[in-house]
């Protein structure tokens, strides 16, 4: 069972004491850690793509698909030792447990969704990719109308202007030129000084005109190269959530192959007979460790102030600390006072 190790310890299995179960029990948990590594795997597939959307460099998204899919690993091995841990037998933990529970089924939701949803992208990517040239049409129509019907109208209005000043200046020279004769020097004078200011006028329209007639330009040419350029990752949620309703089966169905190591977690922490050890184990742990700590606490103040003192027990069943002492704090009445302290006396 050698090859089975990694398996093991994907699960959070600890060999050595795992070595003297039964070979069912070293089989059922070597699956549960087969089925952690493809879990695994799928999360590094799902953060390669998504990553790949984002950047468009092969290279880059294997590499954060990795990170991402070992980060998902250390999240979901995390979750898993969390359900190790047994409920107190104190009856004010019920509200605790619950809540405890609570996040982590919804922390789990979340981790679901961000592992499934992207390779939900992958399996309907061309269909995808056709609705999205739609909308991607219809969102450049919208962008495009505003701003570019902005700049047509102020176009077509100094256009018009210009035409108008055009006909005013033609006029003007057409008159001058019938009366040249009569028009005395000031008067001429006048009549060219309104034609340059009309001249002006003309120069600064046609400025303007060549302005708005770059920008349109300009601004036409930017859209359409962001456009091919970007991968459009929000809109392509959007199209998976809005035009692929059967996509939230597949969520169900790939969340519950998520669920499936956890919850026979669950039920194997009552059933099988390593995490019967593994939880004897640790408690004879803590237990060693609590009393080496005892015979610090003594040690020390034995040596720095001479007198045995040994550490105050609050409990029947330190260091667990679930079953208090009679004392003054668990007292009903003033009766149930004097009886205890009738015992040191």
């Amino acid at each position: 069972m050698r090859c089975a190790r990694p398996l093991w310890l994907l699960y959070n299995i600890d060999p050595s004491i795992l070595q003297s179960c039964s070979l069912a029990e070293k089989s059922r948990l070597a699956m549960l850690g087969l089925l952690t590594l493809a879990i695994t795997g799928f999360a590094i597939i799902s953060g390669g793509y998504l990553c790949f959307l984002l950047t468009e460099n092969y290279g880059l998204s294997a590499v954060l698909g990795i990170l991402l899919g070992w980060n998902f690993l250390n999240l979901y091995r995390l979750l898993l030792i969390t359900f190790d841990l047994p409920a107190s037998n104190k009856s004010n933990t019920a509200v605790g447990t619950s809540f405890s529970y609570l996040l982590r089924g919804i922390s789990l939701v979340l981790f679901f969704l961000i592992i499934i949803k992207p390779c939900e992208l992958l399996y309907f990517h061309t269909a995808i990719d056709k609705e999205l040239e739609t909308v991607v049409a219809a969102k450049q129509r919208q962008m495009n109308g505003e701003w570019l019907q902005f700049l047509d109208d102020r176009i077509s209005r100094y256009g018009n202007e210009t035409q108008e000043l055009e006909a005013e200046k033609q006029r003007e020279i057409q008159f001058l030129d019938s009366h040249d004769n009569t028009f005395s020097d000031n008067e001429i004078g006048m009549i060219r000084h309104k034609i340059a200011s009309l001249d002006s006028l003309i120069s600064a329209t046609e400025e303007i005109i060549a302005w708005s007639t770059a920008t349109k330009e300009e601004y036409q040419a930017e859209f359409q190269e962001l456009s091919q350029s970007s991968t459009h990752v929000i809109d392509r949620f959007k199209i998976l959530f809005s035009k692929f309703p059967e996509s939230w089966m597949i969520t169900l169905v790939l969340g519950a192959i998520f669920l499936f190591p956890i919850l026979i977690k669950i039920r194997a922490v009552q059933e099988l007979e390593y995490y019967k050890r593994e939880k004897e184990k640790a408690k004879n742990l803590i237990i060693s460790e609590y009393h080496v700590f005892k015979e610090s606490y003594q040690l020390t103040f034995t040596q720095f102030g001479g007198d045995e003192i040994q550490y105050y027990e609050r409990y029947t069943d330190p260091p667990f600390n679930t079953k208090p002492k009679d004392g003054p704090n668990n007292l009903r009445d003033h009766k149930e006072f004097q009886n205890w302290v009738s015992k040191f006396l």
